[in-house]
């Protein structure tokens, strides 16, 4: 379910709980996203948000300048892009730190694990080169294969048996953006569609990723997305 932001009067009282009208207290500096399952006001700084939206704008201006040299067949290396999506990586986690503090989101939690998490190709890459650095070459091939006889399996295949994730440094965008609001309770539950956080920033990002993987050096790219399978 996508948020649309509410609308609050200015002379309301301010959903932080001040006592003050909205107007005399968060109108110029938050807006108000939804109210979690403990109805809590998720309130989110303009100015971050904005900044940071910003940010992503101007990599995927810069990213741009690879269009036409893709069309050609040279594109980006890879390297380039997976420095572009680190910094995207630290722009969104920045962007998301204040919503986590309203998140029913929690350490142990693995219910959206179950979900089938996707990943782009540059995503992809990077996973795979964080595996290669921290197992080395014969431990990742072993690994590997490990996770190809496992294939069937319904679960994040990077679900360690205690329920965290082994690759939360580098998980790809789809998880770092998955936060929820409503009862963690909907997130187990097929019937019910949790309350997701959903914005401006996070659809521009999106974007971005996409188009690394899309322009990527000598790749023959006609998906974005994949099951991290």
């Amino acid at each position: 379910m996508r948020l649309q932001g509410l609308q609050i009067g200015r002379n309301e009282p301010c959903p932080c709980g001040s006592k003050k009208r909205y107007m005399d207290c968060c109108l110029n500096t938050k807006y108000l996203i939804t109210y979690n399952y403990n109805d809590q006001a998720v309130l989110i700084d303009k100015n971050k948000i904005n900044k940071n939206l910003r940010k992503i704008v101007a990599l995927n201006t810069s990213l741009n300048k690879f269009k036409e040299k893709s069309f050609e067949g040279k594109g980006i290396e890879v390297k380039i892009a997976l420095d572009y999506l680190k910094k995207l990586y630290d722009i969104i986690d920045s962007s998301l730190e204040e919503v986590e503090k309203f998140s029913s989101c929690s350490k142990g939690c693995c219910a959206c694990c179950n979900k089938y998490p996707t990943a782009t190709l540059i995503e992809v890459k990077y996973i795979k080169e964080y595996l290669k650095n921290s197992l080395g070459n014969d431990d990742f091939e072993i690994y590997i294969k490990k996770l190809e006889d496992n294939s069937q399996k319904k679960i994040c295949p990077f679900l360690s048996e205690s329920g965290e994730c082994i690759i939360y440094e580098v998980r790809p965008f789809a998880c770092r953006s998955y936060l929820v609001f409503s009862d963690p309770q909907d997130c187990s539950n097929q019937d019910n569609e949790p309350l997701r956080f959903s914005d401006a920033i996070l659809d521009l990002a999106a974007n971005v990723v996409e188009k690394l993987s899309v322009l990527l050096k000598n790749t023959d790219s006609k998906y974005t997305k994949t099951s991290i399978q």
